[in-house]
């Protein structure tokens, strides 16, 4: 018994059974099949994990026992063993990574024709999000994970009306959410897709506040001796956001520098009709400060005068009184006579 061989001229895979007669005999030659399986048909492949594929196809035999996965190259990937089996697992593979893979069916006669190509994507990992360390009072920089053979990413806000500049894919893992509200907190979260466009699950979401913006200051002199500051800040009094109001000059701070949860304040300990500048600055609910706001100025009030008589003859009486800083903006003493006839020279 011989198997043929390429340069025999019977049909190849063939058993031959043959045996030497006399020269007067004929020779007998009984050729007897054994074939191989036919090839399986190849379908659509499908991801398992980042790791793994699976390589679906048709069997079209009836007498394999298993299959086998070939790459490209005619290289040996994974074997899977079993008759009418419809599909073959692949492990051990790079994430987002194409592999293009073909199968043949086999038994104890040898391997059948190859398939048809097919590819397939691994899986993406489910990504991560962190704060990608700029923000402002209406926008915040967001970072991903690290993309693998050109991933693209979808970063998300979970709450209403703050999806600005984001909510599409991108091909980076930065991404800027815009127009937000000044100190107020959101929720983001980011998911990625492979090269066939597989979506994973949405990441952990991050939580992040935006900063405060600049605060404006408002005035009011309350009297000869202190002046009520105002400010206004979103979110005020949550986590760490305050306000600290301060005066520019000197031994003007009584009653102020120091972070309140309020909107007023009150400067004591000052002078009569004289003028004072303030700013304030706020900080948001993470305790990052604002710059100082534009400066405001305004002047205490003056005391109350004490009218003092001078001079006295029969026709005119000389009036006397004082006013702290007197000769500043509009200061001026104005005298008065309470009775019908006598505001000659004053008034």
């Amino acid at each position: 018994t011989a198997t043929t061989n390429a340069v025999s001229n019977l049909p190849p895979y063939f058993s031959v059974i043959y045996a030497q007669r006399k020269t007067s005999q004929t020779t007998l030659i009984n050729a007897e099949e054994r074939p191989v399986p036919l090839a399986p048909t190849i379908t659509q492949a499908e991801a398992l994990s980042t790791t793994s594929i699976r390589w679906n196809f048709t069997d079209n035999s009836t007498d394999e026992d298993g299959f086998k996965v070939y790459d490209s190259d005619n290289n040996l990937m994974a074997t899977c063993e079993g008759a009418d089996l419809t599909y073959c697992d692949e492990t051990g593979l790079s994430t987002n990574t194409q592999y293009t893979r073909k199968v043949v069916a086999y038994n104890a006669n040898g391997d059948s024709d190859y398939s048809e190509n097919a590819s397939r994507y691994t899986l993406m990992s489910v990504p991560t999000i962190s704060y990608g360390g700029n923000k402002t009072d209406a926008s915040i920089d967001l970072q991903s994970s690290e993309a693998i053979n050109s991933s693209q990413m979808y970063f998300d806000c979970t709450g209403e009306g703050c999806d600005s500049g984001i909510n599409e894919w991108v091909s980076a893992t930065v991404d800027s959410a815009t127009g937000l509200t000044s100190n107020s907190a959101y929720d983001f979260r980011v998911k990625s897709r492979n090269g066939d466009n597989i979506e994973t699950a949405y990441s952990i979401p991050v939580n992040i506040y935006t900063l405060a913006s600049v605060p404006t200051i408002s005035l009011e002199a309350l009297g000869p001796s202190s002046i009520s500051v105002s400010s206004s800040l979103s979110g005020l009094g949550q986590g760490s956001s305050a306000l600290y109001f301060d005066c520019t000059g000197t031994n003007c701070d009584e009653g102020i520098n120091e972070w309140i949860t309020t909107e007023n304040d009150t400067v004591t300990g000052l002078s009569p009709n004289t003028e004072y500048t303030f700013a304030v600055k706020a900080r948001n609910y993470d305790g990052t400060e604002t710059l100082y706001s534009a400066t405001q100025s305004i002047y205490t009030l003056s005391d109350t005068p004490i009218l003092t008589a001078g001079t006295i003859t029969s026709t005119q009486i000389g009036l006397t009184s004082s006013l702290a800083n007197i000769a500043l903006g509009t200061s001026g003493l104005y005298f008065d006579c309470t009775g019908e006839g006598c505001d000659s020279g004053i008034n």
